[in-house]
């Protein structure tokens, strides 16, 4: 993403998810399962709410 799409964007938390990214990618050792959970949980699905209205509809099929 770029940096003005995510200031067009500030409901969702990009710095969270990219330090969340960092920690599974380099800190493999410190990841804490509980952590883990509740990102799965109870952040995640909230996130894909935020993130539907950003996804532009799948193309039309022109049924031919």
């Amino acid at each position: 993403m770029t940096e003005a799409y995510q200031q067009q964007h500030p409901e969702i938390p990009w710095s969270m998810i990219m330090g969340q990214r960092h920690v599974l990618a380099h800190d493999y050792g410190e990841i804490k399962h509980e952590r883990i959970w509740l990102v799965a949980t109870v952040h995640v699905p909230v996130l894909i709410e935020q993130l539907k209205g950003l996804v532009p509809p799948p193309p039309q099929e022109s049924g031919g």
